[in-house]
C-alpha cells in the first residue's frame, strides 16, 4: 500500500467523511489495512497448528515461536467469531506451564489467564476497572468463573461471584476445574455459594467425576 492509499484509509477507518461515490470507487487492495513498512501476514496454517499446540504442547510452542516470534499474538478463527489465541487455548486446558512461558514473552495477558493461575489481585483489579469483566466470555464461550475453578482461590470467586445476580451456572463451571485441580477448598465453597449442579459438562461434554478418572 503506498503512503496515499494508506492515508486515505486511516482516514476512513478513523470516521472522516468522504463522499459516497470517493469511498465506492476505491478497490480493497490485497494488502489493506496494513502500516507503511509492514511485512507479509502470518500463514493461516501456522496459526492454526500454534493454537493447537499452545493448548498442551510446550515443547512445540518453544520451537514455532523460534522460528516465528509472531505467532505469540496470534488468533485463530474457529467460526461463528470463536476466536482464540495461543495464550487462550492454554488457559482454558489449565495448561500452567504454557501460559507462564508465553508470558514470559511477551503475550498480552487477559483476565482470564490470570484467573487460571491465581491471581486474584489482577482479577480484582480488571473488575474494578470495569465490572461487566465478571460476565465477560474466552474461546468456546466459556466463562470467566471456569477459569477461577482453576485458579482455586475462594476470594477470587467471591469478588467475581459478588457482581453476578444468577450465581448457579457460573458456581457449576467453576465446580469442574476446581474439581480437576485438586481445590477441595474452592470446591466446598462454590457449593455454599450458589452451585446448584457438581456435574456441569465442561466444553468437551466431561463432568468433574468423568475427568478425575
Amino acid at each position: 500500500m503506498n503512503r496515499e492509499s494508506f492515508l486515505k484509509h486511516t482516514l476512513v477507518a478513523s470516521g472522516v467523511a468522504f463522499s459516497a461515490p470517493f469511498i465506492r470507487a476505491q478497490p480493497v487492495e490485497a494488502d489493506t489495512g496494513r502500516g507503511p513498512g509492514k511485512g507479509p501476514c502470518s500463514d493461516l496454517r501456522k496459526v492454526y497448528e500454534f493454537v493447537q499446540a499452545a493448548h498442551l504442547d510446550l515443547p512445540k510452542v518453544k520451537a514455532m515461536l523460534a522460528t516465528d516470534s509472531s505467532l505469540i499474538h496470534a488468533r485463530w478463527d474457529w467460526g461463528d467469531g470463536d476466536w482464540e489465541s495461543g495464550l487462550e487455548g492454554a488457559a482454558h486446558m489449565g495448561a500452567r506451564d504454557i501460559v507462564r512461558y508465553l508470558l514470559a514473552n511477551g503475550v498480552r495477558c487477559d483476565v482470564f489467564s490470570a484467573a487460571m493461575l491465581g491471581h486474584t489481585e489482577t482479577v480484582k483489579a480488571m473488575i474494578d476497572l470495569e465490572s461487566a469483566t465478571v460476565d465477560s466470555h474466552g474461546p468456546h464461550g466459556i466463562n470467566l468463573m471456569f477459569y477461577v475453578g482453576y485458579g482455586g482461590q475462594t476470594a477470587m470467586a467471591d469478588a467475581v461471584l459478588q457482581h453476578i445476580p444468577d450465581r448457579g451456572p457460573h458456581c457449576n463451571r467453576a465446580i469442574h476445574t476446581a474439581t480437576l485441580s485438586n481445590h477441595v477448598e474452592l470446591v466446598g465453597w462454590l457449593i455454599d455459594n450458589g452451585a446448584t449442579d457438581i456435574n456441569t459438562p465442561n466444553f468437551l461434554r466431561e463432568n468433574p467425576s468423568r475427568c478425575r478418572n
